[in-house]
């Protein structure tokens, strides 16, 4: 975190000097709650296959309050993987965040992307499939975060960047 209370997370590549540079981005938030419950969250690498199995364990007594599953993927800078499926049922991610940088793989972009699943996520085991956008996209990995609330829990404030 610098002295202005960003996160340096912006990567820069200059291709002549190959040089990595930083640079600001602000957080913003995104979802908060006050209820009596927590969160849980887990994740899947998903770079060989464009489906997984994602766990998601919630104590007893809870009740699923919201849920956001993210993915990302690495392809051509006019191709968006944002559709897929979770436990079956067809998701449409929205387009969160974009990198024209990718040092790694030498995509043209990363596309970062988020969905509402709150209506189809399971306490348990939750599959997850993206359809790739191209044929050059690679997924890189899915996260599932549920929020939940729960009566045995004290009250707390859950802020979603």
């Amino acid at each position: 975190m610098n002295d202005n209370g960003k996160i340096n997370y912006g990567l820069n590549l200059n291709s002549a000097s190959e040089e990595i540079s930083v640079s600001d981005v602000p957080f913003t938030q995104f979802f908060n709650v006050m209820l009596k419950g927590d969160y849980e969250a887990n994740g899947i690498g998903l770079q060989n296959n464009n489906t997984g199995t994602i766990n998601i364990t919630l104590p007893l007594g809870s009740t699923i309050t919201n849920a956001f599953l993210y993915w990302y993927a690495l392809e051509n800078s006019t191709t968006l993987s944002n559709t897929g499926s979770l436990n079956n049922i067809a998701i449409t991610g929205t387009l969160i965040a974009s990198s024209t940088s990718d040092p790694c793989f030498f995509h043209e972009s990363t596309h970062f992307f988020r969905a509402d699943v709150t209506n189809i996520v399971n306490s348990g085991v939750n599959n997850v499939q993206i359809n790739p956008g191209g044929s050059e996209t690679l997924i890189d990995g899915a996260s599932l975060v549920v929020i939940f609330s729960n009566p045995a829990f004290p009250r707390k404030q859950i802020n979603h960047y």
